[in-house]
């Protein structure tokens, strides 16, 4: 600046250099004294410099590891830190320096040169974890570990024999989990039938009712009771067996063949056939039959059309046929008493009660096999009476002792003790009363004692008749009498009726008229063909006569 003479110069302010990385700069004096103006005069600033200081920081995974304050071009210590840091569900992998919170400007470290801040950076490494798959027993399928968060391919279903896949029964995740997973295979087991096949079901119990289902490898134990003195085969899928034996159920059905000869003889004796006999008394056993039965009110009962009230048949005695465990019951039940010949149906009327069975209550009787006693042999067949007296019936449904029509009355009339037009002959031979004074539906004594190929064993009797009709049923005449006449009486029989001493012995019928009237040969309860019954009493029993193709 231009100053007058003898002005003493002044600067206002402090003269300042700029510094550089390396060096700061302070004024330190004038390079002469300043004096007063006596002549142009430069004064030149002096200056001291100081090395500039730097902060050098080092960030790890957790924050701040070190900070560093040095001189320009001093060097400076690199900070250790971990390699690797393990958390809950990854671990962190050291990867280096970097310039960047992102790791993408890896650090040179040098000689101080400015302020600077270094990351270490960490690679993240997932934890891998496992699912297993259990299938109980099914094909095997290959464990998946994969890190967590990685997608998963859905393996395919298993496979197992005798079983369908269901599901898993905890869902296979979209994403690998942060745990290891067992997940457990759910099926349903198959379910195939044993098929029994039997052709006399009235000679063979089982334990297993055909068609019942049981689960693929399953233990099933198989039982089979064939009546005795009857010879048989059995097969399990066309192969041999016995009566009782185990097997592993398979998965398909199983086909068991029960085949048991139509007729068994012992000497002078042939079971064949079977029919209601026996009281169940078993007190296990009732409740289960009653269950089975519905009870009176419910639906499934017959009408024994032929259950005779004194003026002719009415519907008070109701049946039903039922099987539990294999083996067959009639249930029966009534709602008046059965009276003797042409009486009011009522209690004092009637040997029912005195029988011990009452009105409303559901008795259960076990079909058995009948046994025969051969009478006669000849020309392969054997003639033949039923041991035990197996029903009672009224011989004839009417009171009228003269001739009445059983047909048109144009055709013929006959006395009421006539065999060969009574309903007794109907009732042991056919379904459907056709002759007599009314038309009733019948369940005869053939179709319930015999089964289709016992049916076929049997020979027509051979008896002359004046409707040339010759039946497979019949009763005792003079021409074929037993060499033991003595009946005894089934509890089945005595719930119709029919009338017993202490030892069930009883009289029965026999197809001979006594004179032309009501009357009927029979054979008394001492076992004598002697004395006569009226064709309309009901509890006189029926001990019927057949002829066997041997």
């Amino acid at each position: 600046s231009e100053l007058e003479y003898g002005v003493m110069p002044t600067y206002e302010g402090t003269p300042a250099k700029d510094g550089d990385a390396q060096y700061t700069y302070s004024f330190a004096k004038w390079d002469k004294e300043i004096t007063s103006v006596t002549k142009d005069e430069v004064y030149t600033a002096e200056y001291t410099r100081a090395l500039n200081t730097y902060t050098i920081e080092f960030y790890g995974y957790s924050g701040l590891v070190s900070s560093v304050t040095a001189a320009y071009g001093e060097s400076y210590a690199v900070p250790t830190v971990d390699q690797e840091i393990k958390e809950e569900y990854s671990k962190y992998v050291f990867e280096g320096w970097f310039t960047d919170t992102e790791g993408k400007d890896t650090a040179v470290f040098s000689t101080v040169i400015d302020d600077a801040i270094f990351y270490a950076h960490y690679k993240e490494v997932k934890n891998k974890y496992t699912i297993t798959f259990d299938t109980l027993g099914g094909s095997s399928i290959d464990s998946i570990t994969a890190e967590w968060g990685t997608a998963i391919t859905k393996p395919s279903n298993p496979t197992k024999k005798g079983y369908t896949f269901l599901q898993w029964k905890t869902s296979i995740p979209a994403y690998m989990p942060k745990y290891n997973l067992k997940i457990t295979a759910s099926w349903q087991v198959h379910q195939n039938p044993v098929n029994i096949e039997v052709n006399d079901p009235t000679l063979v119990t089982t334990n297993i009712t055909s068609g019942t289902n049981f689960d693929y490898d399953s233990t099933v134990k198989f039982e089979a009771t064939i009546a005795s003195g009857f010879s048989y085969i059995i097969t399990k899928d066309g192969e041999s067996a016995s009566d009782s034996f185990e097997f592993k159920m398979p998965d398909s059905a199983v086909n068991i063949k029960i085949t048991v000869s139509t007729y068994s003889r012992s000497g002078n004796t042939i079971v064949m056939g079977s029919y209601p006999q026996t009281l169940v008394k078993d007190e296990n056993l009732i409740p289960e039959l009653l269950k089975m039965s519905g009870g009176t009110s419910s639906g499934g009962w017959s009408a024994y059309s032929e259950y005779y009230d004194g003026t002719g048949t009415s519907n008070y005695m109701y049946y039903r046929d039922i099987t539990y465990s294999g083996k067959k019951y009639r249930a029966v039940y009534f709602t008046k008493y059965r009276p003797d010949y042409g009486m009011e149906a009522k209690e004092e009327n009637s040997y029912v009660d005195d029988n011990g069975y009452k009105l409303n209550e559901i008795y259960f009787f076990k079909y058995e096999p009948i046994t025969w006693t051969i009478i006669s042999e000849a020309d392969g067949k054997a003639k033949c009476v039923s041991n035990l007296v197996l029903d009672a019936q009224a011989f004839t449904l009417s009171t009228n002792t003269g001739k009445y029509a059983h047909k048109a009355a144009s055709q013929y009339t006959s006395y009421s003790n006539n065999y060969f037009y009574s309903d007794i002959r109907e009732w042991l031979n056919h379904d459907i009363l056709t002759i007599g004074y009314s038309s009733i539906n019948y369940y005869s004594f053939m179709n319930v004692a015999f089964t289709g190929n016992q049916l076929e064993h049997l020979a027509k009797l051979g008896r002359a008749n004046p409707d040339t009709r010759d039946d497979y049923v019949g009763l005792i005449n003079t021409s074929d009498m037993p060499t033991n006449l003595q009946g005894y009486g089934t509890d089945y029989a005595m719930i119709q009726g029919l009338e017993v001493d202490s030892n069930k012995k009883c009289a029965y019928y026999t197809g001979s008229a006594s004179g032309n009237g009501l009357d009927v040969l029979i054979v008394n309860s001492n076992g004598e063909y002697s004395g006569t019954a009226q064709c309309n009493y009901t509890h006189i029993g029926i001990r019927p006569v057949i002829n066997i193709i041997l």
